[in-house]
């Protein structure tokens, strides 16, 4: 298909992710090593820029800068081309996500108005306008997930300054903004004592937190229909397989409505460790009493039943290794 007439890509936008009527100037990271040269026509230097999107998986600050850097060649050299809307969707993606990771120059503010342009352009395809919407709203999230962040900070230092801000963010004008401050509330909440989890799996055995004191125990929030989940689901398992014996326990929270799919997938990955599933989606009766607002989530519990580590994404067996040895 010729590259004027295809069809627009829709690139994947991250979780637990652009111009009115003439392209500006690409703001994309310049600095990249990369050596762009080698893709010496449009098609090869887009289908270089969109690779790693398509391809998945969790990308390195030194990947998204490279995709941001291509992006904005892309720009540069093809701005008559109309896939040139898709590379300032990559470009804008990639340096938030960089910006997220602290490891981005380009400012989130600026990141907003390029896709807000774009989302109020006319002559922008309706399904790149969908994809600046939905980055948009990584945005917002952002935004909102620095001020908690900062508020983090204040937790150890300075704790009634911490309640303080979190409170007046909980009333904040904006829903979304109000929405994550009482999240961030329940997560705290959820930390100042032992976890009190019980409930009936979805394979019909009992499942009591208060049962599992002595051990260490993973509570992983996640769907099947969460890319990202799924793809953490490897590690979870092997975790699982290499230290189950040594006293470590998994408790999955799913959030799917297809009891079906959810047995179908623990099957077959051999997630045998228990699930709980009500089939309320977002809506999940324990994922909400604990404020989770994206999957994967993993909460880490020690030996007293308290919740140490809302990160256990990061750096997993080593965390377990060393709460086993507590």
């Amino acid at each position: 298909m010729h590259p004027k007439t295809m069809k627009f890509p829709i690139l994947p936008i991250a979780a637990g992710c652009l111009a009115a009527l003439f392209v500006i100037p690409a703001r994309a990271q310049t600095d990249s090593s990369e050596d762009l040269s080698q893709y010496d026509n449009a098609d090869s230097l887009f289908m270089h820029m969109v690779q790693p999107i398509r391809a998945g998986g969790q990308q390195t600050g030194a990947t998204l800068l490279n995709e941001a850097a291509a992006a904005a060649e892309f720009q540069k050299r093809y701005p008559d081309d109309p896939r040139v809307w898709a590379a300032r969707i990559v470009a804008d993606r990639a340096n938030l996500s960089l910006a997220t990771m602290g490891q981005g120059t380009e400012d989130i503010d600026a990141i907003q108005t390029d896709l807000t342009d774009i989302t109020n352009a006319s002559d922008a395809p309706p399904d790149i306008q969908k994809q600046a919407t939905a980055v948009l709203r990584q945005v917002a999230y952002q935004k909102v997930a620095a001020k908690i962040r900062q508020i983090r900070a204040l937790e150890n230092t300075d704790p009634g300054e911490a309640d303080a801000q979190l409170a007046a963010l909980a009333n904040d004008s904006d829903p979304e903004t109000a929405s994550a401050a009482r999240s961030e509330a329940l997560r705290i909440a959820a930390m100042k004592q032992p976890l009190n989890l019980a409930f009936t799996a979805v394979d019909g055995s009992q499942v009591d937190l208060s049962q599992m004191r002595g051990k260490v125990v993973l509570i992983d929030f996640w769907a099947t229909w969460c890319h990202p989940c799924m793809m953490e689901v490897p590690n979870v398992v092997a975790a699982y397989n290499q230290l189950h014996s040594s006293g470590f326990e998994v408790v999955g929270i799913s959030l799917d409505q297809s009891r079906e799919k959810l047995l179908s997938v623990t099957a077959e990955k051999g997630m045998v460790w228990p699930q709980y599933f009500d089939g309320l989606g977002w809506q999940n009766k324990i994922s909400t009493s604990y404020g989770i607002g994206s999957v994967p989530t993993m909460w880490l519990v020690n030996k007293q039943g308290m919740v140490v580590d809302t990160d256990g994404r990061t750096d997993l067996e080593d965390k377990i290794q060393k709460l086993l040895q507590e």
